[in-house]
Formats: C-alpha cells, sequence, structure tokens
C-alpha cells in the first residue's frame, strides 16, 4: 500500500509515481473533504488503471517490408503497454503463427498482404481493441546465379571441370535459408567447327560431358546454358548460364 499523502492547492492535487513493470497498472486512494460547517470530514473513495509502457524506438522503412514466398519469415509484434499474451496477430493472405510477441509468417502468392492486430489493455474480460492494418509486400526469393566450381566463367583447365561435380545454384546476400536445386540445363561446345549440344537433366556433369571435353582442342569454348533451377517455392525459374575456355 503506498500511503503518501497528496498536497492539495486550488483545489488540484498532484500524484507522481513510477510503474514498477509494463501493462495495466492499478491505482487509487482516497480524498478526504472536511465540511467547514460541522468539520466533519467526509471520505471518498477511487480507484482506477493505466497502462505503462517502456520508451521505443520504431523503425518501419516501407521498402524493406517484404515477405518471401518459400521460406519462414520472422517477424516481432508488440503494441506498447499492452502485455505479449494479450495481442493476437491476424494475416490478411498467408499464415501466422507463434505466440507471445515472436511470429513466423509463411506466405504463397506474390502481391500483398496485411497485419493487424487484437488486444485486450485490461486483466478481466474488457472488450477487445484492434491496431492496424500493416501492409507487407509478398516477394518471390531473389534468383541465384550459376557456378561451377566456384567460378562463374572465364578460362580452366581440362582437370578443372574433370574434378567439379556440376552446377551449383549459389544466392549471395539474401538473409533467409533458402536452397535452389538444378532441374536441367544444355551443354554446347564447338569441335572441328560444328556446334553440338547435350541436354542434360539435373545438375551433374555426366561421365559423357567430362569425356567429350577432355577430347576438344586447347582454347576451346564450352556453355553451360538454358539452366533452369527451382527454389523452396516449389517454381522453376530460369537463370543465367556460364561459360568457359577450356585450356
Amino acid at each position: 500500500i503506498d500511503s503518501t499523502t497528496v498536497k492539495a492547492e486550488a483545489g488540484v492535487g498532484k500524484y507522481t509515481v513510477r510503474p514498477g513493470g509494463e501493462g495495466p497498472q492499478k491505482w487509487g486512494g482516497v480524498i478526504r473533504v472536511k465540511n467547514p460547517a460541522t468539520n466533519v470530514v467526509k471520505e471518498y473513495p477511487f480507484h482506477a488503471e493505466y497502462i505503462s509502457a517502456k520508451s521505443a524506438l520504431v523503425v518501419s522503412p516501407d521498402k524493406m517490408n517484404v515477405f518471401y514466398i518459400g521460406v519462414e519469415n520472422p517477424v516481432s509484434i508488440s503494441v506498447p503497454g499492452i502485455p505479449a499474451e494479450n495481442v493476437t496477430p491476424s494475416i490478411s493472405a498467408g499464415t501466422i503463427t507463434g505466440s507471445r510477441g515472436k511470429y513466423i509468417v509463411t506466405v504463397s502468392t506474390p502481391g500483398e498482404t496485411n497485419i493487424s492486430v487484437t488486444f485486450k489493455t485490461g486483466t478481466g474480460a474488457g472488450p477487445s481493441k484492434s491496431m492496424g492494418p500493416m501492409k507487407f509486400r509478398v516477394k518471390r526469393i531473389p534468383p541465384p546465379h550459376a557456378e561451377v566450381g566456384g567460378k562463374i566463367g572465364g578460362s580452366v583447365t581440362k582437370d578443372f571441370i574433370a574434378i567439379q561435380y556440376g552446377i551449383i545454384p549459389k544466392l549471395d546476400d539474401f538473409e533467409f535459408e533458402a536452397k535452389f536445386s538444378m532441374v536441367s540445363y544444355k551443354f554446347e561446345y564447338v569441335k572441328n567447327g560444328d556446334r553440338f549440344t547435350e541436354d542434360v537433366i539435373g545438375g551433374n556433369f555426366t561421365d559423357k560431358i567430362k569425356s567429350i571435353i577432355k577430347t576438344l582442342p586447347s582454347k576451346s569454348a564450352v556453355d553451360f546454358s538454358n539452366l533452369k533451377v527451382r527454389g523452396p517455392d516449389g517454381v522453376n525459374r530460369d537463370i543465367n548460364g556460364v561459360h568457359f575456355i577450356v585450356l
């Protein structure tokens, strides 16, 4: 019990308190009024609630409000001054799972989606309030680039090609864990003035391809083109090929 006595001046009393935590805070007291005619003091008990919230910095650059298809998008959702367990988020397109301020958003269709929240301001079964919506863009993961043994092209030896597993789709500078797999590619080479092609399923270098490269004259050009990859969203996509000069 806070037994602070508040001094009144010109009929106004000012009470100052530092909350001990976040969320709903209860306070109250007794106003005592003396009847000047009878000197009888009459008491008027009162009680009330308020919401306590930490000072917060909210940074929301619109161009970064993006959810990506095929990966889990972690989000933190809170309403200042409201306990996390009293906040319930919803999403207009996609799914949102989690609890107590930490959630995972999954989306499947490019475009836009909106997140809103409902929350209770008190500890009882009072009416819920809502906030939002907050708009997010929904995009596909950016395409990877193709590498062979860490190289994206240039001059290589026949022995270099011979020890490689195949074409690797690599995604750089992306914050999420996302893997692409090779679906198919076309191997092209020139020998004795004629151009030959081989269509390959997957991304591996077949024994036939490695054997062909071993028989090519020095400074022959080989191309791995028409590359198709599949990302975590299950959609096939075309990416740039790889061009080598075999020494």
